[in-house]
C-alpha cells in the first residue's frame, strides 16, 4: 500500500491499514516509513489535523 493510499483513508482506517501492512512485511513503523520513503513532515501534519495522536511518533523522529 503506498503513503497517498493510506493517507486518503479516514485516521481509524488509516491505523488498521498500517497495521496490517507492518504485519504483512513484518517490518516495524520506522522501517516501513523509510522504505515508502514518507515525508515525516506531512504525516504528522495529517495525524495532527485528523485528531490522531501523534506525539509518540513525534518524539521517535526528533
Amino acid at each position: 500500500m503506498t503513503t497517498d493510499q493510506l493517507l486518503s483513508q479516514p485516521p481509524a482506517k488509516l491505523a488498521e491499514s498500517l497495521n496490517e501492512a507492518l504485519a504483512q512485511e513484518q517490518m516495524t513503523l520506522e522501517q516501513w516509513l523509510e522504505q515508502q520513503a514518507v515525508d515525516r513532515e506531512s504525516l504528522l501534519q495529517y495525524m495532527e489535523h485528523s485528531g490522531f495522536s501523534y506525539l509518540p511518533f513525534r518524539n521517535r523522529f526528533e
